[in-house]
């Protein structure tokens, strides 16, 4: 099956600022939605935001997701907003536009862990999850600094991640559908986290993931 796609998101913070371009990304973040409904795919992941210093959801944002809900209910297709960095604007939209049938969120459990101060995401949206991106990493390195460079992407138990946690919250809210992993082989620029897969072929890295 395919179980999601991933929207792209570089930019994306244009949808909640004046001017053309917010409108310019809704109208692709739409054509993504049609692309699911004509593959099969229920469900498109959308970051809400970009950016590690915005903190400020607008009613104009909301405004123009709303139309991108619109148009996914009418193709049968749900869109489910990642907790990412500024967890105000996924708070917003769920606030503001979690009665339509088409929205859902998507848990990042290492999202949670180094953008979102380890706040309990699930605990705040409840049975709105509709997918998962399960991944570890070292947490927010820096207590001053909210940064990419965090966001490792390792194997469940290669970081410091609460597995028992994830999976006991996973069960409070009743969560029945895939559990699917976003992995990386690969440090970010300057880290070193990845080196303890250095040697494993790609082949041997899948069967270490299964």
């Amino acid at each position: 099956i395919y179980q999601s796609i991933h929207s792209p998101f570089r930019g994306i913070d244009v949808v909640w600022d004046e001017g053309k371009a917010g409108d310019d990304f809704i109208k692709m973040l739409v054509d993504c939605v049609r692309d699911c409904a004509s593959g099969d795919v229920p469900i498109a992941v959308v970051h809400p935001i970009i950016g590690m210093d915005k903190h400020t959801p607008t009613s104009l944002g909301i405004e123009r997701f709303g139309r991108l809900l619109d148009e996914a209910q009418k193709c049968g297709v749900t869109v489910a907003f990642e907790n990412v960095e500024g967890i105000e604007y996924l708070e917003k939209i769920i606030a503001e536009l979690g009665s339509s049938p088409a929205v859902g969120y998507c848990w990042d459990t290492g999202h949670e862990m180094c953008y979102n101060g380890s706040m309990d995401v699930p605990a705040l949206f409840g049975d709105k999850l509709i997918c998962t991106h399960l991944n570890d990493n070292l947490g927010q390195t820096d207590p001053k600094e909210v940064t990419w460079l965090d966001d490792a992407h390792l194997l469940p138990f290669d970081g410091i991640a609460d597995w028992q946690g994830i999976a006991d919250r996973l069960a409070r809210i009743n969560y029945a559908g895939e559990l699917t992993f976003e992995l990386t082989l690969a440090s970010k620029p300057g880290r070193n986290t990845h080196d303890i897969y250095k040697e494993l072929t790609p082949e041997t890295y899948y069967k270490l993931v299964y």
